[in-house]
């Protein structure tokens, strides 16, 4: 129990009861020591996202077998382009695609098992730039070249003028052949037209020889015979055998060689043209045009694909070009087949006895 405060003088004394103190004391060692209340903070800031980054461009591959295609050459021609790739040797490629890098509709994805291809049906004037992508076989794996260098088709054969320029009348064009400009004479009618003059001879006749025909082989490369400006059409116009070099060019391996006489409109057609680089000439149905020009004589001049020959540059074998008068032709065995000659007129031809009726006109398309 607690005793009470001494009595002040001037003051009423009083008792208090430990029943009243005990409470108050209790709840005031009870009570929890005040607490602070915590600082309010601001959420922290979000970390900056990283910026996208563009994926390095993919390496070419040096493993063996797997190369990237590194395009070498890409050439322009005739509404064309002939595009060539590197490839391994041995190469675990089994194919490769080729397309456009503007995805233009001019040309198809064009697959091919090789390392170089020939586009074709591309518009003359319009630039192309092309990639190649190898694949395997299943198609799990594959690399695309870097784009070539844009090179841009023209016009170069009277076919690709027709198709270009349907309304493109018959008569003289300036094409671009072989990289330069040369005027030919186009028929647009005959057949769907398209066709380029290749030869024209002014008679079979020909005593003495005329002196273009005994040239060397440089100038039947360059120069040929006569002018396709001096044929205008006519049976009777001036000798003209179109540069062999610029025959070649046209001669793609997709062309027709169509043989006229007076005799008949239309003896024959050479199809799939071909032209090697010794001039041979040649096609898929050598055998009937041999037949339809010679008969059945194993010297025609297409027996074989024989190489031009004149007399500076005799390929026959036999100098045949000094035993007939030095006139440069594709001699098989020296036998004579060609329009320059009378003494092969009937076995030529097979129709004419007439030199001043049997006139030679070769088109090329």
């Amino acid at each position: 129990m607690l005793n009470a405060l001494p009595m002040m003088p001037g003051f009423r004394s009083f008792r208090v009861s430990a029943f009243f103190l005990l409470p108050l004391l209790t709840a005031a060692c009870l009570a929890p020591p005040p607490t602070e209340k915590p600082e309010t903070q601001s959420p922290p800031d979000q970390p900056a996202q990283p910026e996208q980054q563009t994926p390095p461009p993919t390496e070419p591959s040096t493993e063996p077998g797997w190369q990237t295609p590194v395009i070498t050459s890409a050439v322009a021609g005739d509404g064309q382009v002939r595009l060539r790739w590197s490839r391994e040797n041995p190469s675990r490629w089994y194919s490769y695609t080729v397309r456009t890098t503007d995805g233009s509709t001019a040309l198809e994805p064009l697959t091919t098992l090789d390392n170089e291809v020939r586009l074709t049906g591309l518009v003359p004037g319009k630039p192309y730039a092309f990639t190649v992508t190898a694949r395997t076989p299943e198609g799990t794996r594959e690399a695309t070249s870097e784009a070539s260098d844009t090179v841009t088709p023209f016009v170069g054969s009277c076919r690709t003028l027709k198709q270009t320029q349907p309304d493109a009348a018959t008569g003289l064009h300036t094409l671009t052949i072989g990289g330069r400009e040369l005027q030919v004479y186009c028929n647009m009618n005959y057949d769907g037209g398209g066709w380029t003059l290749v030869l024209h001879s002014a008679f079979t006749g020909v005593v003495p020889a005329h002196p273009a025909l005994t040239q060397g082989i440089a100038a039947w490369r360059s120069s040929g015979v006569g002018q396709a400006t001096d044929y205008g059409g006519h049976r009777s116009a001036p000798l003209y055998v179109m540069p062999l070099d610029t025959w070649r060019e046209l001669a793609d391996g997709a062309s027709t060689l169509r043989f006229e006489s007076d005799a008949t409109p239309r003896l024959a057609q050479l199809d799939d043209v071909k032209m090697a680089e010794n001039l041979g000439l040649s096609g898929s149905n050598t055998t009937e045009v041999n037949a339809a020009l010679c008969g059945q004589s194993p010297g025609c001049f297409l027996n074989f694909a024989p190489p031009f020959s004149t007399t500076d540059s005799d390929t026959s074998g036999s100098s045949c070009a000094s035993v007939h008068r030095n006139i440069g032709w594709w001699y098989e065995g020296c036998h004579l087949y060609h329009p320059f000659m009378t003494d092969t007129r009937a076995n030529f031809s097979g129709f004419s006895q007439d030199p001043t009726t049997d006139h030679w006109t070769w088109w090329l398309r």
